[in-house]
């Protein structure tokens, strides 16, 4: 996989844009990606359904790309569970609470409960990043900035493979170069496998007796 170029917002940058939602809708519109990884046509399928509130996670399992309302499975047929986190729970129990939603209804949707349209979803980016002062990035950049900000904690490659959905570890390692000082980390389990250097200079091992 050839390596390619991205932004991506730093944890306070994403947070930043949230702020700058105009209401509880823009807000949790934008949260998703950021907190879960998700890809734009992936969330333009999401329904209530698909939300597990009592074990805190999603089920990523299906597409609506390129402004079809046409359905399929997401990328490389790979269904996921992504792991909710305490702000995007409240944010969606309140969107749910506020709409009075169904279990088979969309999340992010017009008011006649159709798709949004991938246009709408970038109207609400750009005009987000204007009033918070940020630099423009892509809407797939949310996706890079919910696995660079986990990539640069610390998170493993292939635990980061599986919440991308991506069908193999090539992929995810463009992520690699922000894990570099969580590598140095390791480094100490290496001293086991070093002579002690305080210790008698190294010899011939005297012979073991066998009884």
């Amino acid at each position: 996989v050839p390596e390619s170029s991205f932004d991506w917002y730093r944890p306070e940058e994403a947070a930043d844009l949230i702020i700058a939602a105009r209401d509880l809708r823009e807000k949790t519109l934008l949260m998703f990606p950021l907190h879960t990884g998700a890809r734009l046509g992936e969330q333009r399928a999401i329904r209530w359904s698909d939300i597990d509130f009592a074990l805190k996670r999603v089920h990523i399992r299906r597409s609506s790309p390129r402004g079809l309302d046409i359905e399929k499975a997401p990328k490389s047929n790979r269904q996921r569970w992504v792991d909710l986190t305490p702000e995007l729970s409240s944010a969606l129990l309140a969107v749910r609470h506020e709409r009075g939603a169904r279990s088979g209804d969309l999340i992010f949707c017009r008011e006649d409960g159709s798709k949004l349209t991938p246009g709408q979803f970038h109207e609400v980016l750009w005009a987000a990043q204007k009033r918070a002062g940020l630099r423009r990035i892509k809407w797939h950049e949310l996706r890079h900035s919910f696995a660079s900000i986990l990539a640069s904690g610390g998170t493993p490659l292939f635990v980061l493979k599986n919440l991308l959905g991506h069908s193999s570890i090539e992929m995810t390692e463009r992520y690699s170069h922000l894990a570099t000082d969580q590598r140095a980390s390791y480094a100490h389990l290496l001293a086991a496998a070093a002579p002690d250097p305080s210790g008698p200079p190294a010899g011939p091992r005297p012979p073991q007796i066998v009884n």
